[in-house]
């Protein structure tokens, strides 16, 4: 996928989740409804560890797939 078609891809899923409520946009707006704006803060937190989480170990597993595919060829080119 050139540079450009990947740009496009990542610009069209991002909106398409920010723009899209789903569920975790309605239960902050319940909570705050109930517990303040404190509530809100304390989702954004949250969410926001359980994001940085799952792109660490998607970094994590695209940096071993990288290095297997390094590995495998600098073995197929050795012998």
């Amino acid at each position: 996928m050139d540079p450009l078609n990947f740009a496009f891809t990542v610009i069209i899923l991002t909106a398409s989740g920010a723009l899209a409520p789903g569920p975790l946009f309605f239960v902050t707006i319940t909570h705050g409804a109930k517990s303040g704006a404190k509530s809100g803060i304390l989702f954004s937190i949250a969410h926001t560890i359980v994001e940085f989480t799952l792109v660490m170990l998607l970094a994590l597993g695209l940096l071993n797939v990288t290095n297997e595919a390094k590995s495998a060829s600098d073995t197929s080119l050795t012998g």
